[in-house]
């Protein structure tokens, strides 16, 4: 088994060089005391080398000061290889914060992009082409759009250790074709 090694960076550079080293041999035992980020460093390299440029990330739900927000800050991800435009989606998603929950415990409603909406409605969203999706469903669509970015899909994780969900598994890609989304993703169970 290859394994890809995953830790926090705070630029575009460190990131490219840590995240692309592959290590033999990564212990692929999924345990209950690990914790979310664990399991789902693991389920990434569970996943099935593709043909494909892709980039794979996790948005976990924070809360700060009573607000819920989803970020990519010091998460796991896994990129396939160098793809500028994979890489300032990944360094822009870096810089946001999706806020869910509001203090007072109301929804927010605008703005999610679908990684919000798939924590919000536990339900997973796939789009085939990005420019389909309008700024309001989408705030990075334009940013997505100029670096080559054709599918997202964006899938709930849920901790059944806390019977809650935890965050987001957001997959984006700049090919253009549904074979390998179906036929080849195999993420594992965590």
């Amino acid at each position: 088994m290859v394994a890809i090694e995953f830790c926090a960076c705070h630029t575009l550079e460190e990131e490219l060089l840590i995240h692309l080293k592959i290590y033999p041999g990564y212990k692929d035992v999924v345990t209950k005391r690990m914790t979310i980020k664990e399991r789902v460093k693991i389920a990434l390299q569970r996943v099935e080398k593709l043909s494909c440029n892709y980039l794979i990330q996790f948005w976990a739900s924070i809360v700060i000061y009573g607000q819920t927000f989803l970020t990519t800050s010091d998460q796991p991800f896994g990129l396939t290889r160098l793809d500028g435009g994979l890489c300032s989606y990944r360094q822009k998603c870096l810089s946001r914060a999706i806020p869910v929950e509001l203090k007072n415990g109301t929804q927010c409603e605008n703005d999610l992009g679908p990684p919000g909406r798939v924590f919000k409605h536990r339900l997973p969203e796939l789009c085939t082409d990005v420019k389909n999706y309008c700024k309001q469903e989408f705030p990075l669509r334009a940013d997505a759009v100029a670096w080559g970015i054709q599918w997202c899909y964006a899938v709930p994780v849920f901790d059944p250790s806390r019977d809650t969900f935890v965050g987001v598994l957001e997959l984006v890609t700049s090919h253009l074709t549904n074979e390998w989304i179906f036929s080849k993703l195999c993420l594992a169970h965590f």
